[in-house]
């Protein structure tokens, strides 16, 4: 159900306002990348995990890529 979650992930970025930092930025931007990573699409996923900024899971990721 990866195409499904994206989809949700995708709409939590649209959320304006969040009540834990991050849950409309960078977490599902990740989730994003992850699951990208997964399905073999690598640019994609890094792309993601650029947009994430300095969090540190993105960052660790993308060192290893």
């Amino acid at each position: 159900n990866y195409i499904p979650a994206m989809g949700e992930f995708l709409k939590a970025t649209m959320c304006p306002v969040a009540r834990v930092e991050g849950s409309n930025t960078f977490v599902p931007l990740y989730n994003m990348g992850c699951i990208n990573e997964l399905l073999g699409e690598k640019e994609a996923a890094i792309s993601y995990y650029k947009r994430c900024g300095d969090y540190a899971p993105a960052v660790l990721r993308l060192s290893e890529m």
